[in-house]
């Protein structure tokens, strides 16, 4: 790491924070911000003359970012629906049918939730929620759309591949999926 320096999240002009990282020179510069920040860290970044390759995390995944800004860059997120693997395009398919729009991340995690606690339910043969709790947090190997979840972390987090995106032609376009964790 060349250099890392910290901002205050209220803060609109990050000239000051981005001057001291221009004279570095860096050739990744990794901001895991929301896309209203990180754009605006992105505008301000190249205006600065800043070549580096941005990157971030989910909070860049939406249509409201400034993908301009961004050309070039890398973000992971949870989900996409350029994902070629055929269980993404068969749902992708099925929900633009049913709801005549392209789904977004939280489309698909809320699929997948319903369905791992559907399965956690049949699985627990209760309404209990300690029983149905028992079952989600033995759950391995669910075929989830996001992704096959192996399992959940001790914070109940769901242990699965993410997505890593480009920004390209003034979008986001998917690359592949890594497990984190796994050097890959």
């Amino acid at each position: 790491m060349t250099v890392y320096e910290a901002y205050v999240s209220s803060n609109e002009d990050f000239t000051p924070v981005l001057k001291d990282i221009a004279r570095q020179k860096p050739s990744i510069l990794y901001f895991p911000d929301y896309y209203f920040k990180a754009g605006q860290i992105g505008r301000q970044g190249r205006a600065l003359g800043i070549a580096a390759t941005f990157m971030g995390g989910d909070g860049w995944d939406s249509p409201d970012i400034d993908w301009q800004a961004m050309k070039g860059g890398y973000f992971t997120t949870h989900w996409s629906s350029s994902d070629p693997r055929p269980e993404v395009r068969e749902w992708v398919n099925r929900y633009k049918a049913r709801f005549g729009a392209e789904p977004d991340m939280f489309a698909a995690l809320a699929y997948d939730a319903t369905r791992i606690l559907l399965q956690a339910i049949e699985t627990a043969a209760s309404r209990d929620p300690a029983a149905i709790k028992e079952a989600m947090q033995n759950m391995k190997e669910f075929p989830a759309v996001s992704g096959m979840i192996s399992g959940f972390d001790l914070d109940g987090n769901p242990v699965k591949a993410m997505a890593v995106m480009q920004i390209k032609d003034g979008k986001a376009v998917f690359v592949t999926n890594v497990m984190p964790g796994k050097g890959e």
